[in-house]
């Protein structure tokens, strides 16, 4: 937006162009102001972040844990971790039982 004022204010120096540009920079503060948190959703939960601590605590580091939450298992507790595949293979299968 501060790109387009600037290259507005050259092609056209007339005293409106300030008066608009000065109204987009509050239109522009004011929206984000109130924006909501969008991402609050997304946030990892407390119960998580507890689980993700005692997975840390209880399993020695580059052990491969059972995690539906792969990703978010490797960034908070540093191992690395795998979804459970059910249609895995019959040698899988039966040392699993």
């Amino acid at each position: 937006m501060l790109g387009s004022i600037v290259v507005t204010r050259e092609v056209a120096r007339t005293q409106w162009v300030w008066a608009i540009s000065g109204m987009l920079i509050v239109v522009a503060v004011l929206a984000v102001s109130r924006m909501p948190n969008y991402r609050e959703r997304f946030d990892v939960k407390p119960w998580a972040m507890e689980a993700f601590r005692a997975v840390a605590a209880h399993v020695p580091a580059g052990e491969t844990v059972l995690s539906l939450y792969t990703y978010d298992t490797f960034y908070y507790a540093r191992r690395p971790a795998t979804w459970p595949i059910a249609w895995g293979s019959a040698s899988t299968r039966s040392r699993c039982s």
